[in-house]
C-alpha cells in the first residue's frame, strides 16, 4: 500500500474533530445551524484557499527544514502587520510588537 501519510493525518483529525464537535451538540455544550449549502457555497473559496496553504505547507516540508518554515511563517505576520499599517493605516499595540519578539 502506498498511504500518504500527510493526507491521512488531515484525514484522521477532521474525523476526530467532526465526532467531538458533533458529541458536544448531542450533549447541549455547544450549538450550531444546521448544514446549509448556500452557506457552503460562499465559503468554498475560503475552504480551497485552506486547502491550497496546507498543500503548499506540506511541499515546502519536502525542501526546507522545519526551522526554515517557522522562520517563514514568523516573517508572514510581520508583513502581514506591516501592510495592514502602510496601507490600510491600523494602529500596531505594543501587544502585538512584543509577541514578535
Amino acid at each position: 500500500l502506498n498511504i500518504n501519510a500527510h493526507i491521512s493525518l488531515l484525514f484522521m483529525q477532521n474525523l476526530v474533530a467532526t465526532v467531538l464537535v458533533s458529541l458536544c451538540k448531542i450533549l447541549g455544550i455547544v450549538s450550531y445551524p444546521a448544514f446549509d449549502l448556500r452557506v457552503a457555497v460562499k465559503w468554498l473559496p475560503v475552504d480551497i484557499c485552506f486547502v491550497c496553504m496546507l498543500s503548499s505547507s506540506f511541499v515546502a516540508m519536502r525542501y526546507l527544514s522545519v526551522p526554515m518554515i517557522t522562520v517563514f511563517k514568523q516573517l508572514a505576520n510581520l508583513i502581514t502587520v506591516s501592510g495592514e499599517f502602510y496601507l490600510f493605516g491600523k494602529s500596531v499595540t505594543i501587544g502585538i510588537m512584543i509577541s514578535f519578539l
